[in-house]
């Protein structure tokens, strides 16, 4: 099974994963970085927000190659 890596983007700022996970496939991948990101926006990064507007989900395959990303504010408004 892929492995994939969900980085935190913000402006320059990025926030990478050195886990990852194991998943089936990119559409996995996706659902899983929405729920990364709802994650995010209520507990870890709570003090960069209310505005999420310029953050997203850098999904990387396992050659750390970005394979999608997801932009918080689709997540937020439910996209």
């Amino acid at each position: 099974m892929p492995r994939f890596y969900f980085c935190f983007v913000h402006g320059s700022d990025i926030f990478e994963d050195a886990e990852g996970a194991e998943l089936p496939d990119r559409t996995a991948a996706h659902e899983h970085a929405i729920l990364a990101a709802r994650d995010v926006m209520r507990t870890r990064f709570a003090r960069f927000g209310p505005d999420w507007s310029d953050w997203s989900v850098r999904v990387c395959d396992e050659g750390k190659s970005a394979v999608l990303a997801v932009p918080f504010a689709e997540v937020r408004d439910g996209r």
